[in-house]
C-alpha cells in the first residue's frame, strides 16, 4: 500500500512535468535547444510517468488507462525515432527495440479492443471509446510498418514525427483527464476522452502546413 501511494505522488509530479514540457514543445519555435529540449523532457517524463503508475494500474485493473498510457509512450517513441531517421541519425530499417515496442502495442490494442467490446455489451459508452482507440492504435502500427517496408524521404519522416508527437501528447492528456474526471461528468465524459485527439489533430495539421509539409 505504501508503494502504491508513493507511486501516485511521483506520478502526479511527473504528470505536471510531462504536460508542461509537452505544451512548451508545441508552442516553442522549431529551433535548436528550446524545442528539442522540451521534446526530450516530454518523452523522458512520459516514459517515467507510465513506469511509476504501472503498478497502480495493474493493481486496480484499469485496462483503459493501461492501454491509453502505453499508446502515448508508443507514439512518443515512434515520434522520436521518426525525427532521428529524418535527420539521418538512425537507420530507416527497424531494430530489435522497434519490433519490441511495436509488438507490445499490438497486444495492448487487441486487449483494449476486447475490453471495449465487453464494455459495449454491458451498455457502457466507454466501450466505444476503447474500440476507437484500439483501431487508431492498430492503424498507427500499420503506418509505422509501412514506413519500415518502404523507407520514405526525410520530409515524410518529419511528417510522421509531428503526427506521432502530437498523438503522444493527446493520449497523455486523455489519460490525465480520465483520471481527474472519470465518474464525475455522467454521459459527457466521452467529450473529455475524444476532444484531445481532435484538438491535437488540428494542431498537427497546422504545424505541418507552417513548415510546408502539406499543401
Amino acid at each position: 500500500m505504501v508503494l502504491l501511494e508513493l507511486t501516485k505522488w511521483v506520478h502526479a509530479s511527473l504528470g505536471v512535468v510531462c504536460l508542461l514540457s509537452g505544451v512548451a514543445a508545441l508552442i516553442m519555435p522549431k529551433r535548436p535547444r528550446g524545442h528539442p529540449w522540451a521534446g526530450r523532457i516530454f518523452g523522458v517524463s512520459l516514459g517515467l510517468l507510465y513506469l511509476f503508475i504501472l503498478p497502480n494500474m495493474i493493481a486496480t485493473r484499469n485496462v483503459f488507462l493501461l492501454a491509453i498510457g502505453w499508446l502515448a509512450v508508443f507514439a512518443a517513441f515512434e515520434g522520436i525515432q521518426s525525427l532521428r531517421r529524418s535527420l539521418g541519425r538512425a537507420e530507416p530499417r527497424p531494430g530489435a527495440l522497434d519490433y519490441l515496442v511495436n509488438g507490445i502495442t499490438v497486444v495492448f490494442c487487441l486487449g483494449l479492443g476486447g475490453f471495449g467490446a465487453l464494455a459495449l455489451r454491458g451498455g457502457s459508452f466507454l466501450g466505444v471509446v476503447c474500440l476507437a482507440f484500439a483501431v487508431l492504435g492498430l492503424l498507427l502500427v500499420r503506418a509505422v510498418r509501412g514506413r519500415w517496408r518502404e523507407p520514405p524521404a526525410p520530409q515524410v519522416w518529419l511528417v510522421a514525427h509531428i503526427g506521432m508527437m502530437c498523438g503522444a501528447f493527446s493520449a497523455a492528456l486523455t489519460a490525465v483527464l480520465a483520471v481527474q474526471f472519470s465518474g464525475r461528468l455522467g454521459g459527457m465524459e466521452w467529450v473529455l476522452w475524444v476532444a484531445p485527439s481532435v484538438a491535437m489533430q488540428i494542431v498537427a495539421q497546422k504545424q505541418m502546413k507552417a513548415r510546408g509539409l502539406t499543401s
